[in-house]
């Protein structure tokens, strides 16, 4: 079930700070050992991913670990309940072989079964959710409405077991991601952090400047 959601800077700024001292040593990690364990505790950081999908407005909807339909179950699931955009999250490991896989003989690896299983994943959620378009009373249980609207997010991996062969690689499938007209990303867990502090900064700017402006013009709080 989805649990409410009310956004907070100084939360999600201690969220992102955790998370730059975690992905800061260099350290593999394990989806379930390490990941997952760590996003139950940074539920800021895990609302921010819902960002990835640019039409989702204000996040006010989240659910770790959610239940889809089929059985399927995403491992973050963030929402706007005025527009009826979602965000679901796949998360997978962050190890060498995360994305590709050597293969000898051959010029350029692999992509990683790892990889493939985990956009697998998007493909069945993005298949039952489609499977079961409207008239939907399924979905209207599920997530509000009969009529969602879904961004799906893989994140997997690390820029430095990929190089910039692999980092090509990786935005060309981004680009052509091949689930038919679904808007999909894709990102290692550095592309995460640099989009939150990216975003996070933005927000904490404008929140300043309000601040100010409200000041200013004595039609706000001191």
């Amino acid at each position: 079930m989805f649990e409410a959601f009310v956004r907070d800077l100084v939360d999600a700024r201690r969220d992102e700070q955790r998370l730059t001292a975690l992905l800061s040593t260099g350290d593999p990690l394990g989806e379930a050992a390490d990941i997952l364990p760590f996003m139950r505790t940074a539920r800021h950081l895990a609302a921010w991913l819902g960002r990835a999908n640019s039409s989702l407005g204000d996040v006010d909807l989240l659910a770790m670990e959610k239940p889809l339909l089929g059985g399927f179950r995403c491992d973050i699931a963030i929402g706007d309940s005025e527009t009826g955009q979602f965000t679901l999250v796949e998360l997978e490991d962050a190890k060498a072989n995360s994305v590709f896989e050597p293969v000898r003989g051959r010029d350029y690896p692999r992509w990683s079964r790892r990889f493939e299983r985990g956009f697998s994943q998007l493909v069945d959620w993005a298949w039952r959710i489609d499977h079961e378009r409207q008239p939907s009373a399924t979905l209207a249980a599920a997530f509000g409405t009969a009529d969602p609207k879904f961004h799906y997010v893989l994140v997997i991996g690390r820029d430095r077991w990929i190089g910039d062969a692999g980092r090509a690689r990786l935005n060309w499938r981004r680009l052509h991601n091949g689930i038919s007209g679904q808007r999909t990303t894709l990102w290692t867990y550095d592309d995460l952090l640099t989009f939150v502090r990216v975003r996070l900064r933005a927000a904490e700017r404008d929140a300043s400047a309000l601040i100010r402006t409200s000041r200013e013009t004595g039609l706000g709080p001191d």
